[in-house]
């Protein structure tokens, strides 16, 4: 918890408002079948937290979640994305390299 604030008087080791609250969950992947249930529980909670969220509809709660396969799926993500624009920024700085380059003097012509 942070930013914690603790009731008045008597009762003041209780928590009376918090700020930031994090959750940690630890899933078993001892072996194969602890593996592939907590595979399951890790994509059933990616794909239903958001929903949950936006159907609660909470304006003053901010939730920001990370499981252990969110970055590799931002990656796989990400990748279908860039590939083309990569492809695109690569041939443009290749050709303003070979154009910015080009003389029109065959002795200090450095093209390539």
């Amino acid at each position: 918890m942070g930013g914690v604030q603790l009731a008045r008087g008597a009762g003041a080791s209780r928590v009376q408002a918090a700020k930031a609250l994090r959750l940690v969950y630890y899933l078993r992947e001892d072996e194969a079948a602890d593996r592939e249930r907590s595979l399951l529980w890790l994509e059933n909670f990616l794909k239903r937290i958001p929903a949950e969220l936006e159907a609660l509809n909470l304006a003053s709660v901010q939730v920001a979640y990370f499981t252990s396969i969110s970055r590799q799926e931002e990656f796989e993500g990400n990748i279908k994305k860039v590939i083309p624009l990569f492809s695109i920024t690569y041939f443009i700085t290749i050709t303003f390299s070979i154009t910015s380059c080009l003389r029109f003097d065959c002795v200090r012509n450095k093209v390539w």
